[in-house]
């Protein structure tokens, strides 16, 4: 009798293991379907709104034609040209100038600093983690810390 209860409920939940895994693939059919679309309608939309910048951009392209004259003077694109590389040299050489040429420094100052770091840690550590002759911790600091804090606030008038 006993094997025969275990069994049915056995049968139950692979039953509910197969639907559960049943609504989760349809769950994300529908939202693959619900992506779609959506990334459809904005491929419709981005197209769109290309097409009317460019209608755009070849209507003010035709009114500037027509403002200054089909026939630019050549001179004149020649002076822009001449200005154009003048200011992009200019840009290179003040790149030039702001650029770190090599490590300046000797091993002596990068070490004396390697070694200023490594002592502050040193002293942070010894500070934070102090303890009594039988290993126990020490929250002296700590405690002061809070007691600074409940000074303040009393003198804020908060406590």
């Amino acid at each position: 009798m006993d094997i025969n209860l275990q069994l049915k409920k056995r049968r139950e939940l692979i039953e509910k293991q197969k639907s559960h895994q049943r609504t989760k693939v349809i769950r994300q059919y529908k939202q693959q379907v619900a992506n779609d679309i959506t990334i459809n309608n904005n491929l419709k939309d981005t197209n769109e709104k290309l097409a009317e910048f460019q209608e755009r951009e070849e209507k003010r392209l035709k009114d500037e034609k027509k403002l200054l004259g089909d026939n630019l003077n050549e001179s004149d694109n020649e002076i822009k040209k001449e200005e154009k590389l003048k200011i992009k040299k200019e840009k290179k050489e003040e790149k030039q100038k702001d650029k770190f040429v090599g490590n300046k420094r000797t091993r002596e100052e990068i070490e004396a600093e390697r070694q200023k770091k490594i002592n502050k840690r040193k002293k942070n550590y010894r500070n934070l983690h102090r303890t009594n002759k039988f290993g126990q911790p020490l929250m002296k600091y700590q405690i002061q810390n809070i007691f600074d804090k409940i000074k303040k606030k009393k003198k804020e008038g908060i406590i």
